[in-house]
């Protein structure tokens, strides 16, 4: 799981998509309260003196609006930025499960290649004990030299394969 976090953090498009869904929400809000009646309401007192008389004054607006004549606009629009936040999650929805389905290849590519390293450094480690008694053999001349050659090549590619292991292992990590 913080695995997955990490990656979502520093995977762009990811980022990318989440900002498009936050920019889609204050969108789809702004059409909205559009759509709904406004209004205002203003005062202005005014005291002073001019050359020779002083002065009062007092002034008070109210302003309401009523999306009537344009409500079939802004229904509209609203309609268009509801759509656009729904593809953004959606678009984010489909980076989410890209992104777990390859965390999920590379973590079994890293356990499967685990697994053949660890075999294969068992099957090392049995060879060698092997190769050590052919040595022994052969230095006894109780063997043949095509033998202990045979028994050295093999034990040469067990140490290959190996490393090879050891090499499949580090790969996944990189990914």
């Amino acid at each position: 799981h913080d695995l997955f976090q990490r990656a979502m953090q520093v995977h762009p498009p990811s980022q990318a998509a989440k900002q498009r869904i936050s920019l889609g929400r204050r969108r789809m809000l702004v059409a909205a309260r559009e759509l709904l009646p406004g209004g205002e309401f203003g005062f202005e007192i005014k005291k002073g003196s001019l050359s020779a008389d002083a002065f009062s004054g007092d002034n008070y607006h109210v302003l309401f609006r009523v999306p009537a004549f344009r409500g079939g606009i802004l229904w509209n629009t609203f309609l268009q930025e509801r759509a656009q936040y729904r593809a953004a999650k959606k678009e984010y929805d489909a980076i989410v499960n890209q992104m777990e389905m390859e965390l999920s290849n590379a973590y079994f590519d890293f356990n499967r290649a685990r697994q053949v390293y660890e075999t294969k450094n068992r099957l090392r480690e049995k060879a060698q004990k092997q190769h050590g008694f052919s040595r022994k053999k052969f230095q006894e001349r109780l063997v043949s030299e095509i033998e202990y050659l045979n028994v050295e090549s093999m034990a040469g590619q067990l140490q290959y394969d190996v490393e090879t292991a050891k090499q499949d292992q580090e790969l996944p990590k990189l990914e």
